[in-house]
């Protein structure tokens, strides 16, 4: 039976450049952010709110956002809310204290006598 292995190539070694400055990276390429010219262009990101009490639409904001610097914009600006004209008063009920319950005092008081 015969081997058919392949014949591994001879690996080549390949001089590098005998510049002074050769042995560092330059400032982007020793980044390991990916892909810094694609990081470095601004991107416009709208960022849209929804409508509240009394306004007809609702507000929007766009920032202009880069790696270097970040810019930011209203599109829409938001109109202030109005005050409501009648005044809300709480209702008697929810002033009131809130009765205890006494369904679970039979309990509580059970584990109050229990001894550690």
């Amino acid at each position: 039976m015969l081997n058919f292995e392949p014949v591994p190539e001879p690996k080549r070694f390949v001089e590098p450049k005998e510049d002074a400055n050769s042995f560092f990276l330059d400032a982007d390429s020793a980044k390991t952010f990916g892909d810094i010219d694609y990081m470095r262009t601004a991107k416009a990101v709208r960022k849209t709110f929804p409508k509240v009490l009394g306004a007809k639409e609702g507000a929007e904001l766009v920032e202009i956002t880069s790696s270097m610097d970040k810019v930011e914009g209203s599109a829409g600006s938001m109109p202030k809310a109005s005050k409501p004209e009648t005044e809300i008063k709480p209702s008697q009920e929810s002033s009131d204290r809130r009765r205890q319950d006494t369904s679970m005092d039979m309990f509580r008081n059970m584990a109050k006598n229990i001894k550690r």
